[in-house]
């Protein structure tokens, strides 16, 4: 870009669009966790992890007579909850384990579930979910949504049915516009209190996983194994982030089940250990240490009747730990790069008409936004310089990388000539970007896989060849 272009192009962002609402968005950017955006606990050993406690009988309840302990309250009880969360916010929990179908609750028996037989929703149930969720959006936390769980999965009554009641869970959460909700599909798939093999079984489990990624591919999900830390490979593969449990694994083991998972590239969130106390602390320290989130299950205080909420008072030694783990103040190596912030190559993407003479790329909630000059390395001038060559051409992608390991090209454009020279990509705000080539162009990119150009200005010679762009307020 020329200097003189400082001068004289300005574009107010109101042709840019504004971001409408403030809900809690959780997203994943080079396999790092990110609230709104921001890295989860930015300087402090927990930096990009995901801290987290299950809480799945938040929205208990007990239709069966016969069980239901005598005055519950369900609405009371998800009350209760909403009224710690800032509580368990400070002391450094950025997600909760929800579940649809709750927990063990300390006795037998219970029915507890937000399907039906066939798979229908129970509106009751899912308001006191809705409420949950809506809370923990309002207090910057996200949501681990459970579906289904080894007590409650014979009420359905046949494979189509779960089918059918995980697309309506599914098709619930996009409806309600939730950003801030992530899905596991079971908890703990392999056990045997599971009595249909479509959950049970690795085949079954990845099958669920695929169907899920086509109902909403907005969303992230995954499915939890038992407490000794192992997935499946088939199910691990289809997850978009791993969720261990360390119920049954020693603090000591913790490290070589971490260091098994890491192998499929993707980030690791354990959802439920039952460690308590020192205990619980040490394993906090175990999994941030070798790069996983943690996920604390006091069952005898938050999942066991009676049903208790108090914050850090629940577990003080534990939430400690957790308050110093994701405290900036507590990492005394903060400017020495760590392990887990070393780079480490995990693809290669290599697409010479999307991606010809890459030079600028700019990447925001899972998607790259790649501005490419037009030349390879076959035409490559002899300075080794890449002038701008009139009909040369240029490139301009987008490309999904919120699975690192398995970067996509979801679009590019196929009139080079149209981006000529294009060097520099800019996302000045939500579903919005420019890109700088011998003009500037807007795009809608609302929609990745099919954006839309808005506008563009031609201004030669004051703008030509830009080779930058910044935002300042509301200009450009």
């Amino acid at each position: 870009m020329k200097l003189t272009i400082l001068h004289c192009l300005f574009i107010t962002l109101l042709l840019l669009g504004s971001t409408v609402g403030a809900a809690t968005r959780i997203s994943l950017v080079d396999g790092r966790w990110h609230l709104n955006g921001d890295v989860t606990h930015p300087g402090a050993p927990a930096e990009g992890l995901l801290m987290n406690v299950r809480m799945v009988n938040a929205t208990f309840e007990d239709r069966n007579d016969a069980t239901r302990p005598p005055g519950f309250d369900a609405d009371a009880n998800t009350d209760a909850f909403i009224a710690q969360i800032p509580a368990y916010h400070a002391a450094g929990v950025r997600a909760f384990t929800l579940c649809l179908q709750g927990g063990m609750a300390g006795y037998e028996d219970a029915l507890n579930s937000a399907f039906n037989t066939d798979g229908s929703l129970r509106p009751d149930y899912l308001a006191r979910v809705e409420r949950a969720i809506r809370a923990c959006d309002k207090q910057g936390v996200a949501v681990i949504l459970g579906l289904f769980y080894q007590r409650q999965t014979k009420l359905f009554k046949d494979d189509d049915a779960i089918r059918a009641a995980m697309v309506n869970a599914l098709r619930w959460v996009a409806e309600r516009g939730f950003k801030n909700v992530l899905i596991e599909i079971a908890n703990e798939y392999p056990h045997k209190g599971f009595t249909h093999d479509l959950i049970r079984t690795p085949q079954g489990m990845a099958s669920l996983l695929r169907l899920a990624k086509d109902t909403a591919p907005d969303l992230l999900f995954t499915a939890s194994g038992y407490g000794d830390g192992r997935l499946h490979d088939e199910v691990a593969a289809a997850c978009d982030f791993l969720t261990p449990h360390f119920n049954g694994t020693p603090v000591e083991k913790i490290p070589e089940r971490l260091a098994a998972l890491k192998r499929f590239g993707k980030p690791i969130v354990c959802n439920e250990d039952d460690k308590t106390g020192a205990s619980a602390a040490a394993a906090l320290r175990a999994c941030v240490e070798n790069g996983a989130g943690y996920g604390l299950m006091l069952k005898k205080k938050n999942q066991y009747f009676p049903l208790e909420f108090e914050g850090e008072k629940d577990d003080p030694k534990f939430y400690a730990a957790l308050a110093e783990i994701t405290s900036p103040a507590a990492s005394p190596q903060a400017n020495t790069p760590s392990a887990s912030h070393q780079l480490t190559l995990v693809a290669v993407l290599h697409d010479e008409a999307a991606l010809t003479g890459a030079h600028d790329i700019e990447i925001r909630e899972g998607l790259a936004y790649v501005a490419g000059k037009g030349f390879t390395r076959r035409n490559l001038p002899a300075s080794g310089v890449f002038p701008c060559e009139p009909g040369a051409g240029g490139s301009f992608a987008i490309v999904d990388v919120s699975r690192p390991a398995t970067p996509k090209v979801l679009w590019f454009a196929d009139t080079p000539l149209a981006y000529e020279d294009a060097e520099t990509v800019l996302p000045p705000g939500p579903g919005r970007l420019l890109v700088g080539t011998r003009d500037l162009f807007l795009f809608d990119v609302s929609n990745p896989a099919t954006p839309l150009q808005l506008a563009a200005i031609e201004d030669r010679p004051r703008g030509d060849l830009i080779n930058g762009c910044a935002r300042l307020a509301a200009s450009v």
